[in-house]
């Protein structure tokens, strides 16, 4: 057995380096088990399994529900975790005078759902209901382009339905855990 792990903080091409390795092994007539790829690492899935007081995701464009996240943080005793998205422009390749629309976006496409789990119960703080379409989130962003190309449309398929079952996921997950117990730390 062969194990390749790779690593990367965005922008480095790590998800894509790990299919194109996985595809080259099936095309060899290997076995490949499924690698995580964006969703559960983002979404602070692993925070929350340590049951921690406390886990969100906030955005820069919704400076109302990045307040309230960082005051309920702030209360809480024991470890908390706040991912916040903030774009960089120069990585993400756009204009600095679109960081908030660029983080809003990505909000409004349900890319970076924002939700919070306090004592083990999860909720959707910005529910989407009706989702704007990925590519534009995608086109207004230069790293991005080649997504965007008539020869990757399987590619910007499989991201949609990725980003969709991980959306769909935090919904149960709103629905289902406010009737378990809370989880005392």
């Amino acid at each position: 057995m062969i194990e390749i792990r790779l690593h990367g903080r965005g922008g480095q091409g790590v998800v894509l380096a790990a299919r194109l390795i996985a595809e080259a092994a099936v095309s060899e007539g290997k076995y490949v088990q499924a690698f995580p790829e964006f969703g559960a690492e983002r979404s602070g899935a692993p925070i929350a399994a340590h049951h921690v007081p406390y886990a969100a995701t906030a955005s820069i464009s919704h400076w109302k529900d990045l307040m309230t996240k960082v005051r309920r943080g702030l209360s809480k005793s024991g470890p908390t975790f706040l991912h916040v998205l903030s774009p960089c422009t120069r990585g993400w390749r756009y204009e600095a005078s679109q960081t908030i629309k660029v983080s809003k976006l990505a909000v409004e496409t349900r890319v970076f759902p924002l939700y919070e789990v306090e004592d083990g119960v999860y909720r959707l703080t910005v529910p989407v209901t009706h989702p704007r379409p990925m590519e534009d989130y995608l086109s207004c962003q230069g790293r991005f382009a080649h997504l965007l190309q008539p020869e990757n449309s399987g590619e910007l398929d499989r991201l949609k339905k990725e980003v969709e079952l991980n959306y769909n996921r935090l919904e149960k997950l709103s629905q289902l855990t406010p009737q378990l117990p809370a989880i005392q730390g």
